[in-house]
């Protein structure tokens, strides 16, 4: 599986860099003038950074994420570092059975071109070519949802494929597939897998 770093942390470095030159102020400048203003949690810092420095809410959040060490993967290199483990973590415990079969559902997607890449977040695994258009989440200890994002496919679909209400809502993942054993990763599951990769353009 070729891992890939997630947009948002990607967004959030970006807006990390930029704070000494569009603030004015380096992110250990901010940290001791927020500390002489008492300000302590996330939404204390962002009202006041907001209000007295004109600074909006992302920001503020990456601000406090860095000053607090909340996010230690905001640099690229150590989110890759940390994916890995990022995914051992969501099959822990009564999810550890199913690590064989989201392991298989893996491997069929990342078969599914050179330019697919894996971003995992806390509770998910999200595929990218250009967006993301698969994600695999451990949903209970017996099932994996596989997301699918099949929003401009015109056809029919089978029941099988669930419609999650996300086409109405602007979501990407419109479908999702339940994944409980080896055998539910068929031909069928493949092409669908291989229809929201090949929308994905």
């Amino acid at each position: 599986m070729k891992l890939k770093v997630h947009p948002a942390i990607s967004h959030a470095n970006a807006i990390l860099k930029s704070i000494p030159e569009k603030t004015g102020k380096t992110v250990e400048e901010w940290a001791q003038l927020l500390a002489d203003a008492g300000v302590t949690t996330s939404k204390a810092m962002a009202a006041y950074l907001r209000d007295h420095h004109d600074i909006a809410r992302p920001t503020a959040t990456v601000l406090f994420a860095k000053i607090n060490d909340i996010r230690a993967d905001f640099e690229d290199a150590v989110y890759l570092e940390h994916a890995p483990a990022k995914i051992d973590k969501q099959y822990t415990g009564g999810k550890a059975r199913l690590r064989k079969v989201a392991d298989a559902v893996f491997a069929q997607i990342d078969a599914l071109g050179a330019d697919v890449g894996a971003s995992p977040t806390k509770s998910m695994v999200s595929f990218y070519r250009h967006h993301v258009f698969a994600q695999v989440q451990a949903a209970t200890q017996n099932r994996i949802d596989v997301g699918l994002a099949l929003g401009g496919y015109t056809g029919a679909i089978p029941g099988r494929i669930n419609d999650t209400g996300g086409g109405l809502k602007g979501d990407r993942i419109t479908h999702t597939v339940a994944v409980t054993r080896m055998e539910d990763i068929d031909g069928e599951l493949i092409r669908w897998m291989k229809t929201a990769y090949k929308l994905d353009t």
